[in-house]
């Protein structure tokens, strides 16, 4: 395109090869090596943070709970939580005693459980939540209105559960949100449709 600058233009990969290699073997060599120790010293940080966060887990989480958290990787931590085991055993004050490491959690599933209102209160500040099942629980719309704070949420899952097509509007607030799923509810087939045009980004299964 005529209109590019020269800082716009991406060189063909062959050039950029040649230039690459115009530069001493010693000094690439060296550039390799500052960016593997820099990843090693990434995941040590990050090491050494989980294994203080794990200690206050130990120190402040129920024992019932303790086992249904679970990090994401090894070098992360980032926190999956899931109460499913529990089935209904699982309720507000439970959920109460996580909130405290709210901004590690990365997923949530609460499918199956006797939260209510304020759970959802609680899960509006998890900021950094990915993933959220709320399936086969009891919250209802003005619930559903709690969660459109999350804008890093982009998997939630409402199926089985009262909610209706008055829910579409605060889900429509989730900017982030790419999977929706919605069967076994009161939302009506045809708002889903009108929904999944006006947001395509969304993959909707009811």
């Amino acid at each position: 395109d005529s209109n590019d600058t020269v800082a716009q233009v991406q060189p063909p990969r062959e050039i950029i090869t040649a230039i690459t290699g115009l530069v001493p073997k010693e000094i690439r060599e060296q550039r390799e090596m500052d960016r593997l120790q820099k990843i090693a010293a990434q995941k040590k940080k990050a090491t050494e943070h989980r294994l203080v966060l794990s200690k206050e887990i130990q120190e402040t989480v129920p024992a019932k709970l303790r086992p249904m958290l679970r990090f994401v990787s090894p070098h992360d931590a980032s926190i999956h939580f899931s109460s499913v085991s529990l089935q209904n055993d699982f309720g507000d004050s439970d959920f109460a005693a996580l909130t405290g490491f709210a901004k590690y959690f990365t997923s949530v599933d609460l499918s199956h459980s006797s939260i209510s209102t304020p759970t959802l209160e609680a899960l509006s500040s998890f900021k950094n939540l990915h993933s959220l099942r709320l399936a086969d629980t009891n919250i209802n719309v003005a619930d559903v209105a709690l969660l459109k704070n999350l804008q890093t949420l982009e998997t939630l899952s409402l199926h089985s559960t009262e909610i209706d097509s008055t829910a579409l509007e605060h889900l429509s607030q989730i900017s982030s949100l790419r999977h929706l799923y919605l069967w076994s509810t009161k939302v009506a087939s045809a708002d889903i449709e009108v929904f999944k045009k006006n947001h395509p980004q969304i993959k909707v299964v009811y």
